[in-house]
């Protein structure tokens, strides 16, 4: 709905309540970005600190699309992945759900063979995705 005079005009339904109609105007939008911007900030800035502790490290494997744990820590490993030669193995979605908790950092080998890189967890993301579609 818009109204002529007041510009945009959004609905607010409250349970159990009147309908309110309120109207943002350009100085409140700006001062609730400013806002918003200051709280993803401290959103970022808590999300950066490094965890201490319980935290795992992992290899991509592509010829067995898994991930070998280098660097075991904690329990929760003791109840996931797999043993394989002697080795603790994890499936792709058992290492996103950890590192998703910050509970296990993973590693992936370039194409050039150089040293493993960090993966970020769209990365990661990816290739889950791409095991599961090399299994169908």
């Amino acid at each position: 709905m818009v109204d002529a005079a007041k510009g945009p005009v959004s609905s607010i339904f409250r349970r159990g309540g009147n309908k309110q109609e309120t109207s943002a105007a350009p100085e409140q939008l700006a001062t609730e970005r400013q806002e918003l911007d200051r709280q993803l900030d401290e959103l970022e800035a808590v999300w950066s600190i490094p965890k201490q502790g319980d935290v795992s490290i992992a290899l991509w494997q592509q010829d067995s699309l898994t991930y070998l744990v280098v660097v075991p820590r904690g329990k929760l490993l003791q109840h996931m992945g797999f043993n394989w030669k002697g080795k603790l193995h994890l499936h792709p979605e058992e290492a996103m759900y950890l590192m998703d908790r910050a509970n296990l950092v993973l590693f992936a080998r370039s194409p050039e063979g150089r040293q493993p890189a960090q993966l970020s967890l769209l990365e990661a993301y990816r290739l889950m995705v791409s095991s599961f579609t090399k299994n169908i």
